[in-house]
Order: structure tokens, then sequence, then C-alpha cells
């Protein structure tokens, strides 16, 4: 139970970018299909559209590791509850601000819960048993609260990329 816990946390970064696509054309494009990649688990191909400053920051390895986070079924719960809409973009030249209403998992509650469920439990088997268990503190409804995040985008090369949001 620990070992979902800890990656669950982990994860928790890349699933704040989590919840459709389109042009990379507009600043609202790139952040939208930025957050629709990641989501799908996508990740070099949304990592084309990170700017050059923060590739350097975080690697392609790196980021691709989050994917791998993706795949564990607690996650998979999460992302298909997470939701995203553009409410806003402000365009200077070559630098724009998108701001995002996200409806995510209350990840301070989800936690909570599962501390409660390791301490219950302590002989979970394994990742599969610990999801139930945690659905199970919430009857299979996922306790979610609303965030907005600002994206900073800017022109390079022509084209418009993504900085990662300050939880990075």
């Amino acid at each position: 139970m620990k070992n979902v816990l800890t990656k669950f946390s982990l994860v928790f970064a890349l699933l704040l970018l989590v919840a459709c696509g389109g042009s990379n054309d507009e600043p609202s494009a790139v952040v939208d299909q930025f957050i629709t990649l990641s989501n799908k688990g996508e990740m070099e191909e949304a990592y084309k559209l990170v700017c050059k400053k923060d590739q350097e920051k975080i690697s392609l390895d790196v980021f691709k590791a989050q994917a791998e986070q993706l795949k564990n079924p607690l996650v998979q719960e999460f992302i298909a509850k997470a939701e995203h809409k553009i409410v806003d973009t402000q365009i200077d030249g070559d630098k724009a601000v998108v701001t995002v209403e996200q409806k995510l998992p209350d990840i301070a509650k989800i936690m909570q819960a599962s501390i409660q469920v390791a301490m219950k439990n302590p002989n979970l088997k394994d990742q599969d048993e610990a999801l139930k268990a945690i659905l199970d503190e919430f009857d299979g409804d996922i306790p979610m609260m609303n965030q907005t995040i600002k994206y900073n985008v800017f022109k390079e090369d022509d084209a418009w990329k993504i900085e990662f949001p300050k939880m990075f």
C-alpha cells in the first residue's frame, strides 16, 4: 500500500495537467493539445509542445517516465474523471497567458482516504485491491475540486510552445 501511495504522489503533478486537440496556430490550442496528449500518455508528442527552456530543465526521459505512472489503475480512474476548459487567452506579441479551469480529483481527500485504507487494511496485496478499497471509501464517487491554472505560452521558431506550470 505504501508503494501505491508513493507512486500516486509522484503522479500528482502530471494529473494537474490532466483533464481536445487543435491547430498550433493559437496558444489556447497548444495548451489544449498538451493537456490532451498528457492525459492519453502520449508524452513524446506532448513534450514537443514544451518550450526549450523547460526541456533543458526536464528531460524527455523524465517526462516519459511519468507516462508509466499513468498506467496505474488508480491514476487511470482519476484521469477518466478529470476535465478541463480554456476560459481565457491573453496574447501580447510573442507571449500569451492561457487560463484553464480544471476539475480534478481532490488529492488531499484521496490521500487521507488512502492513509485510512492502509491503516485499516495493512495486508492489501496489490494495486487493484488498494484501488477498490479507496473507491469504497467514497462509495465509488471520487471527490473532485476545481482549480484554475495559468499557462505561459511563447513563440519559438514560429510555433507556440508551452511553459510548464509552476508545479514542475
